[in-house]
């Protein structure tokens, strides 16, 4: 007999818990490491916020994006980015070394989803201590166009967060599974890490081929703009609608990906 669905998702939650716990004592132990990431994250922040402000230096508006939401464009990105590589981004740098050895083996036993098993087994803990900047950037967005936030349209903002966050695991998820098929992927993973940075820029500055490829195949681009115009209430339903479809049939895509891939694997016993 199958366990239940509620069982299920419990175990997992139990199971992630664990992981968190193993990730601080990891954080614990490697204090400096962690400091010099923290360090370099927020100088490469910083050098992003001081690009708009000489991007605005003699503009006010630029392509009809003003600076305040530039601003809340580049905070959401950097928000999506940062949760992104809390929750998976050390689990899929180490997913490619299990497809490499052969030590795959142990996610596949589990009474659990292979896939989710595979993709939060470490956090990484100093992302999170950057997190105050690209929230305090959209507060500041937020207040310079003296937007009135709802709770309907905090709620609608924070589940394209969401939204952002899980296609940007997507776009990770589908590179490091070519791992199944190539044995240097390395190229593939930092194509989809240049992917994700085209989203911290408006949708306007780019060719039609790419705007119309991240708006509608891997729709990040679509979703990062489209939280701007949520905040500034000025979003169209249509472009929800293929925002989730989007990332629906993205999402069923990678499965099919990983299944196939889990035929190709060989573990280090085999």
């Amino acid at each position: 007999m199958k366990p239940s669905i509620h069982k299920s998702l419990f175990r997992s939650l139990r199971i992630w818990k664990l992981y968190f716990i193993i990730s601080f004592k990891y954080f614990a132990a490697y204090k400096l490491s962690s400091i010099l990431t923290i360090l370099f994250s927020l100088i490469f922040l910083v050098g992003e916020i001081l690009s708009v402000d000489v991007y605005y230096n003699f503009e006010d508006v630029i392509n009809t994006w003003d600076k305040n939401s530039f601003y809340i464009l580049l905070g959401t990105f950097n928000l999506m980015v940062y949760l992104y590589t809390f929750l998976f981004e050390i689990a899929h740098d180490e997913f490619v070394l299990k497809i490499k050895y052969g030590d795959l083996d142990f996610d596949l036993v589990k009474p659990m989803d292979s896939q989710m098993l595979s993709s939060i087994q470490r956090v990484d803990y100093p992302s999170l201590f950057n997190l105050p900047i690209p929230i305090w950037l959209v507060y500041l967005g937020v207040q310079g166009l003296s937007l009135n936030v709802t709770i309907i349209v905090f709620t609608m903002y924070i589940a394209m967060v969401l939204v952002g966050v899980f296609l940007i695991y997507l776009t990770h998820q589908c590179a490091v599974a070519c791992a199944f098929w190539f044995t240097d992927s390395s190229n593939i993973t930092t194509l989809s890490s240049q992917m994700v940075q085209l989203g911290s820029r408006p949708m306007q500055v780019y060719p039609k081929a790419i705007q119309f490829g991240f708006s509608y195949v891997i729709p990040f681009l679509l979703c990062t703009n489209l939280s701007v115009d949520i905040l500034k209430q000025e979003f169209q339903m249509k472009n929800l609608m293929i925002l989730l479809f989007g990332t629906c049939i993205f999402f069923f895509l990678v499965r099919v990906q990983w299944n196939l891939g889990l035929k190709r694997y060989a573990s280090a016993s085999s």
